[in-house]
């Protein structure tokens, strides 16, 4: 129990990347908008949209929500659905990468950790 609580309590580190994702992923979102015919339906175009839109911001939260999928697309087989799509599905994602930047922040403090060790046993030789 004492690992998950050290995986998931929250650090500076998995606060910035948690940030990022967020902002990969809203960034994603905001560039569905080219498969909406928005402009045909009179959708305004979301924040920042024309500045935003030479990164591949969609293909990257694409790539990076492909383990969710992969999860998603096993329990639907044995007909456990997860949230559809609209605001369950945007909270499923931010569930997704707290998790993810959590992994991600515990195994870059883990290695840093390591790494000081390694340089105080040479230190000492």
């Amino acid at each position: 129990m004492e690992i998950f609580f050290r995986i998931f309590s929250p650090t500076k580190l998995k606060i910035i990347i948690f940030l990022f994702l967020l902002f990969i992923m809203w960034a994603g979102y905001g560039q569905t908008y080219a498969f909406k015919d928005g402009e045909e339906i009179g959708l305004p175009k979301p924040f920042l949209y024309d500045l935003l839109g030479i990164f591949p911001f969609w293909e990257l939260w694409l790539f990076l929500s492909i383990p969710l999928k992969i999860v998603e697309s096993l329990f639907s087989m044995f007909g456990i659905r997860f949230f559809p799509n609209g605001y369950p599905f945007i909270i499923k994602n931010i569930v997704y990468f707290y998790f993810l930047a959590s992994l991600l922040g515990y195994y870059f403090e883990a290695k840093k950790m390591k790494n000081n060790e390694n340089s105080l046993i040479k230190n000492k030789i």
